[in-house]
């Protein structure tokens, strides 16, 4: 009993072409990696989570209640109160959220500088931020949750981690990346 191999130096040609190819085309890659990280970050702001899994604080009551005075209708006021969701008022944020590539880099972030301020938290002495003052720009008062002021003393906002790079989305870009050499090893075969 024998087992015979031919060396197809031809059929190994076209599949290296086709990967140096896939490759040397890394701006495919490269969109492709930025959408995968994007609906990924997506899907954990849906979820109200940070990149490492831990769930945001909740809304404060007194956001909560502003949220709902807003409201015209009782059903919009009890809407908003049950909805609560966590950063995402009028969604302008994550419509801002976006991808970008720029030569042999992936960037993803948000248009917003707003989002920082999420992501980090307003202070600097923990989680919870640290308190600051607003004063009123264009007007003589603030007026906030059916209440009007000369100034508010603002609690902080807390650090709700809104972009990171876990393990987990380390492994979605190597199938990325590997999907699209696969595809160019698959379709050398049959070419010859």
């Amino acid at each position: 009993m024998q087992i015979k191999i031919e060396w197809q130096e031809k059929d190994l040609l076209v599949t290296l072409q086709n990967i140096q190819r896939v490759l040397g085309g890394k701006n495919a890659i490269l969109q492709s990696i930025g959408e995968t990280l994007l609906n990924t970050n997506r899907a954990r702001h849906a979820q109200q989570i940070g990149p490492d899994g831990t769930p945001w604080q909740p809304l404060s009551s007194s956001t909560i209640t502003a949220r709902v005075s807003k409201k015209k209708s009782a059903k919009a006021k009890e809407q908003a109160r049950r909805s609560g969701r966590i950063l995402f008022n009028s969604g302008d944020m994550m419509r801002d959220f976006i991808y970008q590539v720029q030569g042999d880099v992936v960037v993803i972030g948000f248009r917003q500088t707003i989002a920082a301020y999420h992501h980090f938290g307003t202070g600097t002495h923990g989680p919870k931020g640290s308190a600051y003052t607003i004063l009123p720009k264009n007007k003589r008062a603030l007026a906030f949750a059916g209440i009007v002021r000369k100034k508010v003393i603002h609690p902080g906002i807390p650090s709700r981690p809104l972009i990171g790079m876990p393990d987990s989305d380390v492994s979605l870009i190597k199938d990325v990346v590997s999907e699209h050499v696969m595809s160019a090893v698959s379709s050398s075969k049959g070419k010859k």
